[in-house]
């Protein structure tokens, strides 16, 4: 599915660029929903596991495009030495996302889950503990991390005292599948829930939760439409 493959890149690419411009961060969760939609489309483990690398690789890419000028330091590295060690950061740091977003797959795969709720809490779980991974160890490069980039996000920047900015990559994916489920039809039924979740913690103060009692409620949505 090289269609698919290459939908997958130009999404991570917009999700990594987006970290570098505050005012794009809303929209950089439409990329997170474009990959879920992708891994919805996709039949095989090795094909989604290959959109899952090609798009943390675009995101990383996106989001660190800095980083081989950093690297870059005449006489002491030449070019091609830079150019180098910036590839060979970024496809670890690549296959750290997938081989975590493979044992979240794989976990609600064999608990007999389906659905794309299931996907997109594996996926949020996964992104999450793989950005714990990325920020600690010899290997450590925390830096373009999906929570930093939405402190411009008016959905979800009141979730950090909460939850904190790996909380908070967590709950943009699962913003990104309540996106999915709005895309593709909310009957009433459905969303009498979310406002009634809303208004409760409206009246008992709560605004930052009914955020979080939201996203639980579009997930739950989404995936029952699978």
């Amino acid at each position: 599915p090289i269609v698919l493959f290459v939908a997958a890149v130009t999404a991570g690419a917009g999700v990594g660029a987006a970290q570098s411009y505050p005012l794009l961060a809303p929209w950089s969760v439409l990329g997170l929903t474009a990959l879920l939609a992708l891994l919805a489309r996709m039949v095989g483990w090795r094909a989604r596991l290959v959109a899952v690398f090609l798009f943390a690789l675009a995101y990383l890419s996106g989001a660190l495009y800095w980083l081989g000028l950093a690297i870059y330091h005449p006489p002491v590295n030449s070019l091609g030495s830079a150019v180098a060690l910036t590839a060979v950061a970024l496809v670890l740091h690549a296959l750290i996302y997938t081989l975590a977003i493979a044992v979240g797959l794989a976990t609600v795969s064999a608990r007999g889950w389906q659905g794309s709720a299931s996907t997109a809490c594996a996926l949020a779980a996964s992104w999450a503990l793989a950005e714990v991974v990325r920020s600690s160890g010899w290997w450590a490069m925390p830096w373009g991390l999906l929570g930093y980039g939405q402190l411009d996000n008016p959905v979800l920047r009141g979730l950090y005292p909460l939850v904190g900015g790996h909380g908070v990559a967590a709950c943009a994916w699962l913003l990104a599948a309540g996106v999915g489920a709005l895309a593709v039809g909310w009957p009433w039924q459905r969303i009498l829930p979310l406002v009634t979740i809303a208004a409760a913690a409206k009246r008992g103060g709560l605004a930052r939760w009914r955020l979080v009692g939201g996203a639980v409620v579009v997930v739950g949505a989404y995936g029952s439409q699978s």
